[in-house]
């Protein structure tokens, strides 16, 4: 089994290789008359991309090339174009500027699109990241079945299994903390509220050593597996004390069980 400091620099490798998605977005900005529902249709190499259906459009267009595209109007004769360069950038936001004998396309920055348009990319770039970390997450192959077996065999200071005690918003999550190479991680087992983005065997969270044997830095994966470096963890008898933010969450130590 690769020791978990090896899969996190593996995923981070793989990260750098990832594109983002690259879209384009056309809206109707100004001008003098309001575009009708389905009146421009967008092409590339006369292939049909999509038509504007209310006043604006995303398209998707994930590759790292340019694009030459034609934009039709059934209610103008001319036939306008514009390049999209996706080799420099991963969004182009383009205004329609409709009047009354013609129209104009212009490329604009995200500080001046429409606030429906970046709305939505902010959403869809979100989910972008999120489906990212979730692919490049690193997963230990330790499950809560396996981490018992090694618990009845060995157990070493903090190692256990522990759930969320007490608590005020966070789920009521099962983890593992094992000892490998000399520190310590901590394992993701049960109690995410959305099993989509958490998968047993996770790594949940990294410790780092302070000059107290009980008191740890915590580098954290959150709920949407974002990382909070500003995270500590107190150990007590047979508890640890998360602190993270404004929250203090108790877990309870459960495995391996008390033994007369």
């Amino acid at each position: 089994m690769m020791n978990i400091r090896g899969l996190i620099t593996l995923c981070f490798l793989f990260i750098l290789e990832t594109i983002t998605g690259q879209y384009v977005y056309f809206y109707e900005d100004g001008g003098t008359r309001n575009l009708n529902k389905n009146e421009v249709t967008i092409y590339s190499e006369d292939k049909k991309l999509g038509e504007m259906e209310y006043n604006w459009i995303r398209l998707d267009l994930k590759a790292n090339k340019k694009y030459d595209l034609k934009l039709k109007s059934a209610f103008y004769k001319k036939t306008k174009k514009i390049r999209i360069d996706f080799t420099k950038k991963n969004v182009v936001f383009v205004a329609i500027k409709a009047f009354d004998e013609s129209w104009q396309l212009v490329e604009e920055t995200i500080e001046d699109a429409e606030f429906s348009v970046t709305n939505d990319y902010e959403k869809v770039e979100k989910e972008i990241q999120l489906q990212q970390r979730i692919k490049t997450h690193p997963n230990t192959g330790w499950t809560k079945e396996k981490l018992q077996q090694r618990f009845d065999k060995e157990t070493k200071g903090i190692e256990g299994i522990y759930e969320v005690y007490l608590y005020q918003s966070s789920p009521r999550y099962i983890v593992g903390i094992i000892k490998e190479d000399k520190e310590y991680s901590v394992i993701y087992l049960a109690g995410t509220l959305d099993p989509k983005i958490w998968t047993e065997g996770d790594l949940k969270a990294e410790l780092i050593r302070t000059a107290s044997p009980t008191l740890f830095k915590v580098h954290w994966y959150g709920f949407d597996k974002s990382i909070n470096k500003r995270c500590y963890i107190e150990f007590f008898d047979y508890s640890f004390r998360l602190t993270q933010h404004n929250d203090v969450i108790t877990y309870m130590k459960m495995y391996p069980t008390f033994k007369e």
